[in-house]
């Protein structure tokens, strides 16, 4: 199980510099995949960031958006895109 803690960090030593830095909440996690959201000021929906785990190299950012498919996009069982909130 991965905390919003542990997401933070990642986001922050792993995200290229376009992307912006959040306070995530609501972190879900299941196999090697976990979402979190932000809710950046001056929107009106939060934001999904899209985490991976693999070894060695450990959790990684694969995207932000409003709306992730993470299915389709990126390939995440429908299992696991379920648990974690990004199945459309």
């Amino acid at each position: 199980m991965v905390t919003r803690e542990y997401l933070i960090t990642t986001l922050r030593m792993t995200a290229s510099p376009d992307i912006p830095l959040a306070d995530l909440q609501n972190a879900r996690c299941s196999g090697n995949y976990a979402t979190a959201l932000s809710q950046p000021k001056g929107t009106l929906h939060p934001v999904v960031y899209m985490f991976k785990y693999s070894a060695p190299v450990g959790w990684r950012l694969m995207g932000v958006d409003d709306a992730i498919d993470c299915v389709n996009r990126h390939g995440v069982p429908l299992e696991d895109a379920r648990v974690i909130g990004c199945a459309l």
